[in-house]
Parts: structure tokens; sequence; C-alpha cells
């Protein structure tokens, strides 16, 4: 659904109305100096679905039908009617995007402005374009999300069947371990006996039961520091496993957050001798103050600027004001 506002008297154009939906409307703003149709416009306007209005302007000064379309723009957006619709205005005058970037600035409503009613269909293409890529682009990182997290859940799952592994192995060590402490004692008893018999002498037999017991517990305690610290390094390496997927995730979800978010920055424009003028306050014509702008881009002599715009709005008061305005943007020419 789009509202269509036509300044006819700038365009002399209907073409491609007949293409517009029945839930458009086109409100053709005339004067009595363009107020005749050719024949091919007729045809267009009695095949059209869209609902089609008229609104005569009474032409008694500058840039009237611009005002007051403006102004009929202004009355659709206080009655919430851009809330629902499309809002276009249909002309070649170009000061009309000053409109535009005001709505889009003070209320975030955008106003496209087109040369003619077939231009409005291309409008509509890019703009569904544009919708079609955000949502490729969220369903990538969507997809990409769920893949990491399935990813990280692997991972855990084979560093949880490594720890159970290890695990086991050190039991199996102590058990080893126990049991050569036990033959080592038994053979430290028969060691013992030996060697009673064949020197005779108990002292002995005492020392080489104490040096081989010592040997054996060096060997078994050597054999269970070795095991510990093998299963120190695979647990180390399980909770490292479990920590980079989740640092990992939430650096990826803070990137798709940064995109998400990311849906079109738009560039705030560099000031202009226009649009400094448009909100200055000055009652000032949208023609006005295009010719100001000329004015100030071709001369560079203060005096000179000051007679044209003085010739122009036949107010010395504004004309003054207006200079006040305009000055900086003559410096920074003359720079």
């Amino acid at each position: 659904m789009a509202i269509y506002l036509v300044d006819y008297e700038n365009t002399h154009y209907l073409g491609g109305i007949s293409g517009l939906s029945e839930n458009d409307t086109v409100v053709v703003f005339y004067t009595q100096n363009s107020s005749s149709l050719s024949f091919d416009a007729h045809k267009e306007i009695l095949q059209a679905q869209a609902k089609i209005l008229y609104k005569y302007v009474d032409n008694g000064g500058k840039n009237a039908l611009d005002f007051q379309l403006s102004t009929y723009l202004g009355c659709l957006i206080g009655e919430k009617q851009a809330d629902e619709q499309q809002l276009y205005i249909v002309s070649k005058d170009k000061g009309f995007y000053y409109v535009s970037k005001f709505w889009e600035r003070e209320k975030g409503i955008r106003v496209t402005v087109v040369p003619s009613l077939t231009e409005q269909p291309k409008a509509k293409q890019q703009q569904s374009a544009r919708e079609e890529t955000q949502t490729a682009t969220i369903g990538q990182i969507v997809a990409a999300t769920v893949v990491e997290q399935g990813e990280t859940a692997e991972t855990v799952g084979n560093a949880a069947e490594e720890t159970t592994a290890v695990e086991s192995e050190i039991a199996n060590v102590e058990t080893e371990v126990a049991t050569t402490i036990e033959n080592a004692t038994d053979n430290t008893a028969t060691t013992e006996e030996s060697a009673a018999t064949n020197d005779g002498t108990a002292e002995n037999a005492d020392d080489i039961a104490e040096e081989n017991t010592t040997t054996k517990n060096l060997e078994a305690q050597t054999t269970v520091n070795a095991t510990a610290n093998s299963a120190e390094n695979h647990i180390d390496v399980e909770n490292n496993v479990s920590r980079q997927p989740a640092q990992k995730t939430k650096q990826r979800q803070r990137r798709n957050d940064k995109r998400k978010n990311n849906v079109k920055t738009t560039e705030e424009p560099q000031p202009t001798v226009e649009s400094a003028l448009a909100d200055s306050g000055i009652q000032l014509g949208v023609g006005e103050i295009r010719e100001i702008g000329q004015i100030v881009n071709k001369y560079k002599a203060t005096i000179t600027v000051n007679n044209h715009i003085n010739k122009l709005l036949k107010d010395s008061a504004k004309a003054g004001e207006v200079l006040k305005i305009v000055k900086p943007f003559m410096k920074k020419q003359a720079k």
C-alpha cells in the first residue's frame, strides 16, 4: 500500500498509474497552468485500479503548489498514514529532497522522491532486495550458531570419554602398585631368612632387607607419581577443551549481536547553504532557498552576495538575516 503525491505542474505526466494496485492512492496536485490531460493519460486513468484524488492549487505565488503539497504530506503523517503506507512524492523538483530528509531526521519516517510513477516499482524492488538480504544474513548467523553449539557438545563428550579412560587407567596402576609392594614385602622376609642362614649374621640380613624394601618402595612411588601427573594433564586438557568452545561461542554471539544491530547506518549529511537556511526558521520558499544557494556558490564578495539576495527577496531586513547564515559557507569557499 502506498500514497503518491504528484506535482503535476512539474511532471505533466501520469504514465504508470495503470500499473498501481487497488490498495494504492494517487493525489494529483495541479494548477491553472497545468490543468490539461492527453488522451493517453486519460486512458491510463480509466484503466487504473488505484484510488485517484485531485487537488486544485491557487497559483497566486512562487512555489505555491510545493508548499501545499508539503502541507498535505504533513497532514498524512500526523494522521499516522505513514505507519501503514509507503509515502512517495512524484516530482523532478530537487527541493523535495529536503522535505524527505527532514522527516527522516525528525521522525524516522521514509518519504521517497521519484521523478515519475514508472520509477516507483524500482524503488520497491530495491527495498524488497534489501529486506531479503537482511533475512538471509540472519538465517546464516543462526545456522552457524547451531553448528558451533553442536561442535562444542561433541568436543565436551569426547573429553568426558577420555577422562573416564584415564580414571580407569589410574585404578589399574594403583592395583599394580599395591601388588608390587606386597611382593616386595614377601621377598624381604625371604631375603632375611636366607641372609641369617648363609652368613649367620642377623644384622647383615636386616641391612639387605631394608635396602630391598627401600628400592621397591621408590619404584612404586615413582610409578604412582607419573600416573597422577598423566591424569592431571588429561583433566587440564578436558577443562581447556570445555572452556575454549564456550569462550569462542560467546565471542561469536557478540559478533552476531553486532551484525543484527548494524541494520542500516545513515551518515549524517554535511551542512549546506540550503539545509542551513531550511533549519534557520526564516520564512523562505524552496525556490528562494535554492536560488540563494546558487548565489553563494557563484559569488565570493560579501557585498555582491548581499545585493543579489536583496534583489531576490526585496526585503533588506530578511536579506540581512540570510547573509548572517550564509557567511560561514562563503569563508569555506574562499579557503
